[in-house]
């Protein structure tokens, strides 16, 4: 289920995102955690990037997905096909 959230974004007008990796999930108690690596267009100004990575966390809470609607949600942002295994 959560597969199908994740990927939800791009449907829904983000074609500034490019991909999508390292999505983990786990749990601290009762409180889920959700974090993943978005690969976004490198001509985005790190504000505009912001924007729209919390637009996406945003659809992990919203009532709709009311199984993640507690969730603290995480979302690094990378520059597409500048990926550095250095600093996963």
């Amino acid at each position: 289920m959560i597969a199908k959230e994740f990927y939800k974004w791009h449907k829904n007008g983000f074609p500034e995102v490019r991909g999508a990796h390292e999505l983990k999930t786990r749990s601290a108690g009762d409180k889920p955690f959700i974090q993943f690596h978005l690969e976004m267009d490198g001509n985005l100004s790190l504000l505009e990037a912001h924007n729209i990575s919390d637009q996406i966390a945003a659809e992990f809470l919203c009532p709709a997905s009311s199984c993640f609607a507690t969730a603290v949600v995480v979302a690094k942002q990378l520059e597409a096909g500048h990926i550095n295994e250095a600093f996963p």
